[in-house]
């Protein structure tokens, strides 16, 4: 557009200048005030997807998902035949495969493509386009993202077969949560977001022994300071897809103190769980995210009818405790629907008139 635009505007500029209705300096001044509104109106201008990015994403998801499924046929009626060295060699060989066509793409992506968008990189750019080279690499952070989900799967795999018998069993989860966590450092994106959250979880409840008759619940307790830890580096922004992590640390932390709380310990199970409740609460009053406020409102009403049936020995009965469950989901809910009311009324601000009695 500013190719053809820019012959015309030269030309009528000159022709204003030559008849005296413009001057030289103001003639200069409209020539650069149209490049300007020109350049912001690009930056601003909705950008597309390009079809290629996203023929590239579905044609890598066809070629991953033949992967694994070749690795399934293959392991499925003939897997007693194989060794174990055969067996491990049929599940690594496609997690390499597919690890490798991850790096590839991200290495080949044509242009400015970083491993964080630009919006992530620079905070301060979040509310300015991201640029051509940022939304064509969506689908591609989408693409590798499921490519390392699916070889860090298959590695682990592996190594399973490898050690399958022995007391290393237990660790096999650290492998693809190696695998995910460095994957999601170098290309952001939910994927691999959920995938190391998982693997994490996994680990921490496979590597510590649960045993709830004899000794302490060292799991849960790890798991609720695994959850406050990703929390707190999504505060940091160490971690991206803010809103989604706390979502996912909740999740982390209410796992934890429920297996607390199912233990011998059931009474700091239950501190615990009512602490992240009011942290979950008390975030969203901060935060207005409404993944705080899940945390809060689901913990308080889970944990009020367990300690309620708990400490009265299941007095009340199935209809006891289906009436204080009841109870406890609809104080929850109107304790849920003032804090978002008060959100609201906060996020929107002053407004005309007489106030407004709540």
């Amino acid at each position: 557009m500013s190719d053809q635009a820019e012959p015309v505007l030269a030309g009528a500029l000159e022709r204003l200048v030559q008849n005296g209705t413009l001057s030289g300096e103001q003639a200069d001044a409209v020539r650069t005030s149209f490049h300007l509104a020109l350049q912001t109106d690009q930056q601003h201008r909705p950008r597309t997807t390009p079809w290629t990015a996203v023929l590239a994403e579905v044609g890598g998801y066809v070629g991953a998902a033949f992967v694994v499924a070749a690795a399934i046929a293959l392991v499925g009626p003939q897997w007693e035949n194989f060794s174990v060295a055969g067996r491990a060699t049929v599940l690594a060989g496609p997690a390499v495969l597919l690890l490798i066509a991850a790096i590839a793409i991200a290495v080949g992506v044509p242009g400015t493509w970083r491993f964080r968008p630009a919006a992530m990189a620079d905070p301060s750019q979040a509310h300015r386009g991201s640029g051509v080279e940022d939304v064509a690499s969506a689908p591609i952070r989408r693409l590798i993202g499921a490519l390392v989900l699916a070889g860090g799967g298959l590695l682990g795999g592996a190594t399973a077969v490898l050690i399958q018998d022995t007391d290393g069993e237990r660790w096999v989860s650290l492998v693809p949560l190696l695998v995910w966590g460095v994957g999601y450092l170098l290309c952001r994106g939910v994927p691999l977001h959920l995938g190391t959250a998982a693997a994490l979880t996994w680990t921490v409840l496979s590597v510590i022994d649960v045993n709830l008759d004899d000794q302490f619940p060292l799991s849960g307790l790890v798991l609720m300071l695994a959850g406050a830890g990703w929390a707190v580096l999504a505060g940091y922004r160490l971690i991206e897809e803010q809103e989604l992590a706390i979502a996912v640390a909740g999740v982390m932390a209410f796992t934890g103190g429920e297996i607390v709380a199912t233990s011998d310990y059931e009474g700091l199970g239950y501190l615990l769980l009512g602490l992240l409740a009011v942290m979950g609460l008390g975030g969203y009053i901060r935060t207005h995210w409404l993944s705080a406020l899940g945390v809060g409102a689901v913990t308080l009403a889970v944990v009020v009818p367990q300690v309620v049936i708990d400490y009265t020995e299941d007095s009340l009965g199935a209809a006891g405790g289906l009436l204080v469950s009841g109870l406890s989901v609809v104080a929850v809910s109107a304790l849920a629907a003032r804090l978002r009311r008060s959100g609201s009324a906060v996020a929107a601000g002053p407004t005309s008139g007489p106030p407004k009695v709540v």
